[in-house]
């Protein structure tokens, strides 16, 4: 792999980067998570070389549009197609809180990542209470491709988290999470596709 940068890992495992306000039980945690992401606020520090994935002509090959809704930009072997992943991941996230359907992120995480599934069953739980997100929680501030060679990736990024209420199924608020920023580092592999293998904070 290509270093970029170096950063410090703060732990192997998802980091909680919300506690609730009201109720007493943790949110969504820094194991993952999708919001409103604007390209506009997204830096990255290099040009990767092209896909991994070729043809015998050399050029990157992609898929069509992904049944579980993957943007074909998000589906090449590049650096900055897994940027467009990690985009993509958090916008799943932002959706699965907002509908409580903790499915939707298993178009984006490996069952072998503990923290994505921390995060998943947390959807899930939430879901069990029919109690749904009012707005998107997270949103991308940065993404920096740190690290890229075949199959493999590994981006950093820094998250903003807004205050948003939880409401039940009569709109009545249950839970709030506290508005905060966290950085955030992931591992992706390509296999036919890319899923995040881990996602774990780390020390500003």
């Amino acid at each position: 792999m290509r270093g970029i940068r170096r950063v410090r890992w703060v732990s192997l495992v998802a980091v909680v980067m919300v506690s609730a306000c009201t109720g007493g039980r943790p949110d969504p945690t820094a194991t993952t998570a999708p919001v409103t992401v604007s390209s506009s606020s997204v830096s990255t520090s290099a040009t990767r070389p092209a896909s991994a994935t070729t043809s015998a002509g050399g050029t990157s090959t992609t898929t069509g549009p992904s049944a579980t809704g993957v943007p074909p930009e998000a589906q090449v072997d590049t650096a900055d197609g897994a940027v467009a992943f990690v985009k993509f991941a958090l916008v799943q996230v932002n959706r699965a809180y907002r509908t409580m359907a903790p499915d939707l992120l298993d178009s984006v995480f490996s069952p072998e990542c503990p923290g994505c599934q921390a995060l998943k069953v947390d959807v899930a739980k939430r879901a069990t209470m029919k109690h749904s997100a009012s707005s998107d929680l997270w949103s991308g501030r940065s993404f920096v491709p740190e690290k890229w060679d075949a199959g493999n990736a590994e981006i950093s990024l820094l998250i903003d988290q807004s205050k948003v209420d939880f409401i039940d199924e009569l709109g009545r608020r249950v839970d709030s999470v506290e508005a905060k920023s966290k950085g955030i580092y992931v591992t992706l592999r390509f296999n036919s596709g890319w899923r995040i293998v881990r996602w774990q904070g780390v020390q500003q």
